[in-house]
């Protein structure tokens, strides 16, 4: 039976932080993904931000990946944040990209689906080093202690133990319910968003947005946009792409 330290359920970008984070340590640490490649059901894109924390530590993307804004392929740096509060035809808008610079070092809008990748590909030659590593295409059945020992069961593969396991599975996490964690969560406790994807010149986006060609703007819509339910819209630039987002809560679909 194979033994790791650490074992990660979930390729996504949570799971990949934890495996390069727990190499950059010195751990063993091995990652499991269902899908085809790390990142296969994180098709979401949003604004990925470096924080700065009043107080406590926070983990930034740049602390876990020292290379990230040199060389990982963000769409663009958000420079402009405006919020617009709507009211039937009206709408009062607040320029916020102050308050941003005071919370957070940056902001640059991501698609996970292509940032995932390059994030794989960094922690999985940090974690090679330590002999762990990323398997995909395998699913995790089943959990179990046994004389002290956490075995691992999986459909594809025998049987490993750890010392640790990492639920990065997801908001409805099957690892979390299987070990019993926490419950499943009920629709009134979770959040949907749909999103609009399109594709527009670089040079019509600076244009359209009043931002230069290494900037990003950020638009954020709160009020009747989302006819009296609680949530908000959301538009964000990217390198050749625009996208749309409404999100609000689930009862409400």
């Amino acid at each position: 039976m194979e033994k790791y330290d650490v074992a990660i359920i979930g390729g996504g970008s949570a799971g990949l932080a934890a495996l390069k984070r727990l190499s950059t340590l010195g751990k063993q640490a091995i990652l499991f993904e269902a899908g085809s490649k790390t990142g296969a059901k994180n098709i979401s894109g949003g604004i990925l931000y470096s924080k700065k924390p009043k107080k406590g530590k926070v983990y930034n993307v740049e602390d876990i990946y020292e290379n990230f804004l040199q060389d990982a392929p963000f769409e663009r740096k958000i420079t402009k944040y405006i919020l617009h509060a709507t009211s039937k035809d009206k709408i009062f808008s607040i320029d916020l990209t102050a308050a941003h610079e005071y919370e957070a070092n940056f902001g640059c809008s991501v698609l996970m689906n292509k940032l995932n990748q390059w994030f794989s590909q960094q922690a999985g030659e940090a974690a090679q080093k330590h002999g762990g590593g990323i398997i995909t295409g395998v699913h995790v059945s089943a959990i179990r202690w046994e004389d002290g020992r956490t075995i691992i069961q999986t459909d594809e593969l025998e049987e490993i133990e750890v010392k640790a396991i990492i639920a990065a599975d997801g908001v409805n996490s099957e690892i979390a319910y299987m070990t019993g964690a926490r419950q499943k969560f009920s629709p009134n406790e979770l959040y949907q968003g749909v999103k609009v994807v399109a594709k527009l010149p670089e040079e019509i986006i600076n244009q359209r947005f009043s931002i230069g060609q290494d900037e990003g703007a950020a638009h954020l819509f709160a009020g009747d946009v989302t006819l009296n339910h609680i949530g908000g819209g959301f538009l964000y630039t990217n390198r050749d792409t625009c996208h749309w987002e409404l999100c609000t809560t689930w009862t409400r679909f």
